[in-house]
């Protein structure tokens, strides 16, 4: 088996109303799939430890970050990150995804779509 951690900045309860439903739809596909925030909770200590508890030896690290920037890189996909070294010391290997959202096109396309959509209901 291998868990799904969607990793989210965090920022405040209205942003994780907006994470979970993420969450719900990738938890349909993938039901071991799990959510935690960089700043805030659910915290990757408290995800790692459920993971264990379930048997779950591998993990793949999802970031729902628009851009690579900082956090991506040093938060997420460094071998070293707090990230990482709590789901080894759990007993979990780990690889993360090393992009951020705008990297794929059907996102931008998405964005851009409702952007034009909000502009012509202003007009």
């Amino acid at each position: 088996m291998e868990a799904l951690i969607l990793v989210g900045h965090g920022a405040g309860e209205d942003a994780l109303k907006s994470y979970d439903k993420i969450l719900d739809i990738v938890r349909k596909t993938v039901p071991d799939s799990y959510l935690i925030m960089l700043h805030g909770h659910p915290s990757i200590e408290d995800i790692a430890a459920e993971i264990s508890a379930k048997g779950i030896k591998k993990a793949v690290l999802v970031p729902l970050l628009l851009a690579k920037g900082h956090h991506l890189e040093h938060n997420i996909v460094s071998p070293g990150s707090s990230i990482q070294l709590c789901l080894e010391k759990a007993g979990i290997s780990v690889s993360a995804v090393d992009k951020g959202l705008l990297e794929y096109e059907e996102v931008i396309e998405c964005i851009a779509g409702h952007i034009i959509k909000t502009h012509k209901r202003g007009m």
